[in-house]
């Protein structure tokens, strides 16, 4: 039994061994109560000393470490005659931490995605990133509730993972009241009573969707493991907040460019190729537009 540890399970019958393992405990600083290292350079030299073990057990099989977005515990670590598997509990937190920054970039690249297909949607890079804005604005909303109101404390790297939810489902929707915005143009002669139309449209359109998918996520609530539920509450209530805000603050920011702002240079249509900018309005009195004889901004906003 003592030898079971070490061996294959079938190394008495075989009087021979497939597989062998060994344990090397090793120290590590002393922490106290407060959760903090009592010696600040035993910490240093643990860490140092982990990453030289790392580098060499790395060289040794050729483990690369040199390919973006690859991490080189992926590849195997084997010899002619001998495969073998090493964990760490030091090696692995440190490993997660290097995962944690190249998954960043991926998390940016996301973003800018989002945001250049907003700005060609609209037509405009101001609308785009006052777009962008409203869908990141609803992570600190988001989290006021989860901490303050819902009293979660538990806040984990996997509450990152609600930013991609948010970009799809906050771009969704601007992208419906944008198409809102531009129908309304058919069906209205005044200003106001295109925004009234918009909103109408976009808010029954949008509630619908986004009701269902944070029910989706708040059900998950009720999993027994803590880290799922705290996450689905989290996300939940990020995508109520994106609802909040483009019900609210997307058709403020569209009014005002759209009043103040659509002709004034670097902050108007940035696609004048198309011969109109993308959000042709109606005028406050209903002078322009289609209904005033034609299309208003002209060639250029």
């Amino acid at each position: 039994d003592r030898l079971g540890f070490f061996l294959a399970s079938d190394a008495l019958q075989l009087n021979e061994t497939r597989a062998s393992r060994s344990s090397v405990p090793l120290g590590s600083p002393v922490v106290g109560k407060d959760g903090r290292v009592v010696e600040p350079w035993a910490a240093t030299l643990h860490e140092d000393f982990v990453e030289a073990a790392k580098k060499r057990l790395f060289n040794k099989f050729k483990m690369r470490e040199d390919r973006p977005f690859w991490s080189p515990w992926r590849d195997s670590a084997e010899t002619a005659d001998l495969s073998i598997r090493f964990l760490s509990g030091a090696m692995l937190q440190g490993e997660f931490g290097d995962l944690m920054k190249t998954d960043f970039f991926m998390v940016i690249f996301s973003i800018l995605f989002v945001l250049v297909y907003m700005c060609y949607h609209t037509g405009c890079l101001t609308l785009g990133c006052l777009g962008l804005l409203m869908i990141l604005l609803s992570f600190p909303l988001a989290l006021f509730l989860y901490v303050v109101v819902f009293r979660v404390r538990y806040f984990a790297m996997i509450h990152v993972l609600a930013i991609f939810i948010a970009l799809g489902v906050g771009a969704d929707d601007i992208f419906v009241y944008v198409n809102a915005w531009r129908h309304s143009r058919r069906v209205a002669t005044s200003f106001e009573a295109r925004i009234a139309y918009a909103h109408r449209k976009t808010y029954r359109a949008v509630l619908a969707t986004s009701f269902t998918t944070a029910v989706a996520f708040f059900a998950t609530w009720v999993s027994p493991v803590m880290p799922v539920g705290a996450f689905g509450c989290f996300a939940a209530l990020a995508i109520v907040m994106t609802f909040a805000l483009v019900i609210s603050f997307f058709p403020a920011a569209l009014m005002i460019w759209e009043l103040r702002f659509r002709r004034a240079k670097c902050v108007g249509c940035c696609c004048p190729c198309i011969g109109r900018c993308a959000l042709p309005s109606v005028g406050p009195e209903g002078g322009g537009g289609e209904a005033g004889g034609g299309e208003a901004g002209g060639g250029e906003g």
